[in-house]
């Protein structure tokens, strides 16, 4: 995995070039922002330690399977009346559980590259560097796709249906991905991803095309989160109603220590 620092004289124009250098701002590319460099590529269902019992002597992946089919299960049961009318698959089941909070073995992107930086930045309580990432999948799959579990194959897009317009602000993405091997999920920025040469893609193992990982030093956060308001990129883009906007608000507020710009924060 390529891996670099956001340089001190970067603006977000730099960032765009640099991405276009290393071919990951093509069509496919998807994007992900975290504030914390430290924290892995870890679906959320892999970041507790599976104690589901089995007297089947099954693999750690198929543990993990059968918890998350467990409180998905479960998920389903207590809001019936409240989940959004969808034909159910082990696909939608998945996106419409991870949608809500429900610990799945997806693992979210988004297709925008401003929005991704967002995410890394916006926490102006923290004081780690953050971390952008990029990559470019071989492989996508419609909520149709046939799929068995644990998932063996390739790294893996797969768009969402627009379950509420979260989903569409956030031009959100998930990514399925193998448990990898040994009793503990890899995270994908440890793995040895086979890597196509741009536009190649000539080896059927091949799983990305580019894969890379900025790092973002805290002392740039409050200046690249100035940069992406000023371009609109703020809260209340990506999370409609009231909560956005009042983000938006404390945001505006803290960068420029409440100071009034055409009559409002």
């Amino acid at each position: 995995m390529n891996e670099v620092i956001w340089n001190e004289g970067w603006h977000l124009w730099d960032l765009i070039r640099f991405l276009q250098g290393v071919g990951g701002l093509n069509s496919g590319c998807i994007y992900r922002g975290q504030s914390d460099s430290s924290w892995k590529l870890v679906p959320n269902l892999y970041r507790t330690d599976v104690k589901f019992s089995s007297s089947d002597n099954k693999s750690k992946a198929e543990l993990y399977i059968l918890a998350e089919q467990d409180v998905i299960d479960s998920f389903f049961e207590l809001g019936a009346l409240l989940i959004p009318t969808f034909r159910r698959n082990p696909i939608v089941d998945r996106v419409i559980a991870q949608h809500y909070g429900v610990p799945t073995q997806l693992l979210d992107w988004t297709v925008d590259p401003l929005l991704a930086l967002y995410f890394a930045v916006s926490d102006l309580n923290r004081t780690t560097d953050a971390a952008f990432y990029y990559c470019y999948p071989l492989r996508g799959m419609q909520v149709k796709t046939p799929i068995s579990f644990p998932f063996h194959q390739p790294l893996t897009k797969l768009a969402p249906p627009i379950i509420d317009s979260r989903i569409r602000d956030q031009k959100s993405v998930f990514t399925f991905q193998s448990f990898g091997s040994g009793d503990h999920f890899t995270p994908l920025e440890d793995r040895m991803l086979k890597v196509s040469p741009q536009g190649a893609a000539t080896d059927p193992k091949d799983e990305v095309e580019s894969f890379g990982k900025v790092i973002i030093p805290e002392a740039r956060r409050s200046q690249i989160l100035s940069q992406l308001l000023e371009l609109g990129i703020d809260a209340s883009l990506i999370y409609p109603g009231l909560q956005g906007i009042g983000e938006r608000i404390a945001t505006h507020a803290r960068i420029t220590g409440y100071s009034r710009r055409d009559g409002r924060l």
